[in-house]
């Protein structure tokens, strides 16, 4: 079971850096991306997607270049 643990740290670390260039709470989505390892990449995308949408509005166009 050591790969197991392996998977969780290095998605751990993954889901740091991904939440801090998102700017979500990057030590909750550690924990979460240790914890749940790879599962957690659906709940983290509608997260940032949410996030997103409180800082725009929920009425505009997001134009992605």
């Amino acid at each position: 079971m050591p790969w197991l643990l392996v998977v969780s740290v290095i998605c751990a670390c993954w889901f740091y850096v991904e939440a801090w260039k998102g700017g979500i709470r990057p030590r909750y989505w550690a924990l979460m991306g240790f914890l749940l390892g790879p599962l957690a990449w659906p709940l983290m995308s509608i997260q940032k997607r949410l996030w997103w949408r409180r800082v725009c509005g929920f009425g505009g166009v997001i134009l992605r270049a």
